[in-house]
């Protein structure tokens, strides 16, 4: 038997994984994002359901503002994070995960029926580690934080939502509203919070200064670091876990 919280928004889910982890033996307490943000709890095993928010310019807003998983237990304990989507995710957001504290990384379809659940929950795995990412003409290095790319993109937008516009996909720098110093400046302070080290070119090209990844592909960057996906034009309703006893 497992001390465990359950950690999602959403309620049925929520209310089904609750449900059959207890049929499988374990002491269990599940609760909302918000309410973990201040919740204290002597739990072992963590289950935090990450959802994303296309509504939100950053994807896992609830992650962000409740500042990680490690919170969420007692010390030492195990943090499972599971996101609601059940495609691979990228590996800016497996790192972002790993930041936040998660041990393992599951979707939706690696859980799918109460078994798995509770093998996820008895089993110690080995922990999460940090993907080494190369994203096209970026290398992203091993101090890379996603999190506090997105912090600062945002605390930026606080008082120019022009900071938000930069990163709409198909989004020109000359037509954010940006001047080209503010978008060089932004350009310095991403580079740093992620680590990043622009690449020679694949071939051809006239040679280029190195110091800075080129503007599409900060774009692209910050828009894994936010967890947006070219699918959230067409927002629909989640299908429900189907969890097998």
């Amino acid at each position: 038997m497992v001390d465990v919280l359950v950690v999602d928004d959403n309620e049925i889910e929520r209310a089904g994984r609750e449900l059959v982890l207890r049929r499988h033996g374990h002491r269990v307490e599940a609760i909302d994002w918000a309410t973990a943000r201040t919740a204290s709890t002597s739990a072992e095993v963590v289950l935090a359901v990450v959802r994303r928010d296309p509504a939100a310019f950053d994807r896992w807003d609830r992650l962000r503002r409740a500042g990680g998983f490690r919170r969420l237990g007692r010390p030492g304990a195990r943090v499972m994070a599971l996101t609601s989507d059940p495609n691979p995710i990228s590996p800016i957001a497996r790192l972002r995960l790993v930041r936040a504290g998660a041990d393992g990384i599951f979707t939706t379809g690696d859980l799918s029926t109460g078994v798995l659940l509770d093998a996820v929950v008895r089993v110690t795995r080995p922990r999460a580690s940090a993907p080494r990412v190369v994203i096209g003409r970026v290398a992203v290095g091993r101090d890379c934080d996603p999190r506090a790319v997105v912090e600062h993109v945002l605390a930026k937008a606080a008082t120019d939502p022009a900071y938000l516009r930069a990163f709409e996909p198909g989004t020109a720098q000359n037509a954010s509203g940006l001047s080209r110093r503010r978008a060089h400046t932004l350009r310095v302070k991403v580079a740093a919070l992620g680590d990043l080290t622009a690449l020679t070119p694949a071939s051809g090209g006239e040679p280029r200064d190195l110091s800075l990844p080129r503007w599409t592909d900060m774009v692209s960057f910050v828009n894994l670091c936010r967890v947006w996906s070219p699918d959230d034009a067409d927002v629909g309703f989640e299908a429900p876990v189907d969890l097998v006893c």
